[in-house]
């Protein structure tokens, strides 16, 4: 079916379900080759006035549809008409496309420059938010990791003022790692939908932007249990709570009949001890480190999920106040969830080492069996 433009002689011209912004659709699929675009069949392209119509015709996107920097626009030949101001409604997709290529393509340097420093970045379906520039473009590569082959593709493009929305579909073939979950790769093919909304600073930049999409049914078809995702979500959030120390946070997310085991020989807890609920560990643990350390700090370093249990690898730093040892220790956890819960956990340290930092009447030199 024919696309019309109303308003706009520099349009987006539509063949085969794309839309590709000519910079004078008039003049046809030869200024629609020389913008990137390949076509593959022959367009007609009718004008009259400012309204534009288009029949026919196929295209290959393999090639950037556009190379605009933020705020930019082509040069203009001399004939070319002024692009309207009024931004209302669908406007011409240049920046948008540009900045889903530069992705595309594996140009991240570009895709950059088109956030703001300070900007955030919210994945509503996967419940998570970036702040910064520098984390925001981390976060899409990503997506890159578990799919080099990834292709997002813009289907529509409304802007008004400094906001904007884009539907956009996404489809690749899962042969690297996923993200959030230690799943191997299932070398399948996957497609999804999903909207952006966005709003953009005076110089073109995004300060804010939100992506939806159902991620429950992207990991799924990932072949990565949604759930396990959730659970290492959780997780993650208790160890950013633990960094600002936030440790009613962390006691809220535990079950009422929480089992927790530290190291054995661990120096906080006798042998064949448990500590059962949240106040427990508040008293024999959380509470003792806020007290008797200086600094102390769990680092974790990666996080892996299979369904209903966490692992998390780390280093414990910080200086023990009583004898001024400092202590730097590979440490992992296992968190066990249940009903979104923390039901147990179970630490392992290297407790030598531990001892050693805690215990003034062992030497000062740190010595293994």
């Amino acid at each position: 079916m024919p696309w019309q433009s109303q308003g706009n002689p520099r349009c987006l011209v539509g063949l085969g379900g794309a839309k590709i912004p000519l910079w004078k659709a008039e003049r046809g699929p030869r200024q629609a080759e020389n913008r990137g675009v390949r076509i593959r069949r022959p367009v007609s392209v009718v004008a009259e006035g400012t309204n534009v119509a288009v029949t026919g015709g196929d295209v290959d996107l393999a090639t950037p549809i556009l190379d605009l920097a933020p705020g930019s626009e082509p040069a203009a030949s001399p004939d070319a008409p002024a692009q309207s101001e009024d931004r209302q409604g669908e406007v011409p997709m240049t920046w948008i496309d540009d900045n889903f290529g530069a992705m595309n393509r594996g140009d991240w340097p570009r895709v950059s420059g088109y956030w703001a420093e300070d900007a955030t970045y919210e994945k509503i379906g996967a419940n998570r938010i970036f702040r910064g520039r520098e984390a925001i473009v981390e976060s899409l590569r990503s997506a890159y990791t578990l799919a080099p082959d990834i292709q997002i593709v813009i289907t529509s493009f409304q802007q008004t003022g400094d906001r904007c929305t884009a539907e956009w579909d996404m489809s690749g073939t899962h042969t690297g790692e996923t993200p959030l979950a230690d799943i191997p790769a299932a070398n399948k093919p996957f497609s999804v939908r999903g909207v952006v909304i966005a709003r953009l600073a005076s110089d073109g930049k995004i300060v804010m932007c939100r992506n939806y999409f159902n991620n429950a049914d992207f990991l799924a078809l990932l072949g990565v249990n949604p759930s396990a995702a959730g659970n290492v979500k959780l997780i993650e959030d208790l160890y950013t709570a633990l960094s600002r120390g936030d440790i009613r946070t962390v006691l809220a997310a535990m079950d009422p009949k929480i089992e927790w085991r530290e190291a054995e020989n661990n120096p906080y807890q006798a042998p064949g001890e448990i500590f059962v609920g949240p106040d427990a560990v508040l008293d024999n643990v959380f509470t003792r480190l806020a007290t008797e350390w200086d600094g102390f700090t769990v680092n974790p370093k990666a996080f892996h999920g299979v369904g209903d249990t966490v692992v998390v690898e780390g280093r414990y730093t910080g200086a023990y106040k009583a004898t001024g040892r400092e202590l730097d220790a590979q440490v992992t956890h296992i968190w066990r969830l249940r009903d979104g819960k923390v039901a147990a956990f179970q630490q392992y340290v290297d407790t030598a080492q531990l001892r050693y930092v805690m215990d003034a009447e062992i030497g000062d030199q740190l010595t293994y069996p």
